[in-house]
């Protein structure tokens, strides 16, 4: 199947995901998800291989633990409006990583790591155009604050995840990942032409 045959599916399944809900799931958070990124720039290290692998309960809210993002693992849930948050057993104290529902333009305080502490939402209808097609509905949002390191954008699809990320990494070192493989909800639902396994 080629990227352009990709796409199209994909955008199809996305349209009949958002006909069926209220607001789309910008980080599915399914045990069992799994998304692989290519690596590219001039620090940019290995493909990344981020996963959903398993779920628990702490003071009656159910989080899943995100590995493969960051050096560390991070439990995080989602609540009814959109919002992120990860949960640190140690402190049983949660903080924010995403708002998703945030008005474009206006600034919100996150905690996610390698950032900066502030986020914007710039479009909820950004284009985007990489190894999995080219989209007109993702969602981009900017990091203002961060200068030599840290993530400065990431872009997501509804129902699929981050599909894209720029981020600092110290002087004119950069790394960009690109979404080339996704796993949500048991279904290979995203597979660039150049993945093999």
């Amino acid at each position: 199947m080629t990227t352009r045959a990709i796409g199209t599916s994909l955008a199809g399944l996305i349209f009949c995901l958002a006909a069926s809900a209220q607001q789309p799931n910008y980080f599915p958070l399914d045990v069992g998800n799994q998304w692989i990124y290519s690596a590219t720039g001039t620090g940019a290290a290995s493909a990344l291989v981020v996963e959903i692998t398993q779920s628990q309960v702490f003071n009656g809210q159910t989080y899943s633990l995100l590995t493969g993002s960051f050096p560390q693992a991070y439990w995080l849930r989602e609540d009814t409006n959109g919002n992120v948050y990860a949960y640190d057993p140690a402190t049983k104290q949660e903080q924010l990583w995403y708002a998703f529902q945030t008005p474009e333009g206006q600034p919100y305080d996150e905690s996610i790591p390698a950032c900066c502490g502030k986020a914007v939402i710039r479009s909820s209808s950004a284009a985007y155009s990489g190894p999995i097609g080219q989209f007109n509905y993702a969602l981009e949002q900017n990091y203002p604050g961060v200068f030599q390191v840290g993530i400065a954008k990431e872009i997501f699809l509804p129902y699929i995840g981050m599909i894209y990320r720029f981020q600092n990494i110290g002087g004119p070192g950069i790394a960009v990942y690109d979404l080339i493989y996704a796993r949500v909800g048991g279904v290979t639902v995203v597979s660039g032409p150049e993945v093999t396994f």
